[in-house]
């Protein structure tokens, strides 16, 4: 149906000129858009009738994946003073699905069992939240030399998508 039916994740877009004739050595294009709203591989049929045949066109989507993109590390400026420096951190949602970010921690880069003394989340900065498919959301850090052991940290990201490694993706600070 060429007038905007929807069948599981793919509907096919209105066009005026069909249903309607199409002239001997000529073609008339359907345009069909899949809209994923679950992480599976969907299934459906293009059905299209002419006077003398039905003809069924299948279509197929890969499985719906998210990948957050990050970049590996992050430089910060000496701070002049005593207040720091503050630097955001993107975090992009490449995929087709939400990615549910759940947890944000900053921890020394020699033991990631404790916290580092130089960087910290900005003040304000959520620990969770959801990243739609296509979108970003930025991630506050602060680096206040306090410790004198090295400025080195690793911001440890919980996700739930597809590219994370136990879990986590990890963001070298230094």
């Amino acid at each position: 149906d060429a007038n905007g039916s929807v069948v599981n994740e793919f509907q096919v877009i209105p066009n005026n000129e069909l249903p309607g004739p199409i002239s001997p050595n000529s073609s008339r294009t359907i345009d069909v858009i899949y809209s994923p709203v679950d992480d599976g591989v969907d299934e459906g049929t293009l059905r299209v009738q002419t006077a003398s045949q039905s003809i069924e066109i299948p279509m197929t989507s890969g499985e719906v994946v998210a990948n957050l993109e990050v970049e590996s590390s992050v430089n910060f400026p000496a701070p002049e003073g005593t207040s720091g420096v503050t630097q955001d951190i993107n975090l992009l949602n490449g995929g087709l699905r939400a990615i549910f970010v759940t947890a944000l921690e900053i921890v020394r880069a020699d033991d990631r069992t404790q916290a580092s003394p130089d960087f910290s989340l900005a003040d304000g900065a959520r620990r969770s939240f959801q990243i739609t498919a296509g979108q970003s959301e930025n991630v506050s850090v602060l680096y206040q030399p306090n410790s004198g052991q090295g400025s080195r940290a690793v911001l440890r990201i919980g996700h739930d998508a597809d590219n994370a490694v136990n879990g986590f993706t990890e963001v070298s600070l230094e």
